[in-house]
């Protein structure tokens, strides 16, 4: 698998979905107690309920 030079956050549904809003939320300590090399989340909201979150992970040689 040939590996891209975009970063997770390309790939993130950022404010795609109708009528909502998404707010970055990347834990960040998530980096020191995983093998991720690489992290990004958005939470999505309706007004102020959250609807969904995504989370994403790279980690290098590993899963």
């Amino acid at each position: 698998m040939n590996k891209s030079n975009a970063s997770i956050e390309s790939y993130m549904p950022v404010n795609v979905i109708p009528n909502t809003k998404s707010r970055v939320s990347s834990p960040e300590h998530l980096i020191k107690i995983t093998n991720a090399t690489e992290l990004y989340s958005i939470d999505i909201y309706e007004g102020v309920d959250r609807k969904g979150a995504v989370l994403g992970l790279e980690s290098s040689n590993v899963v």
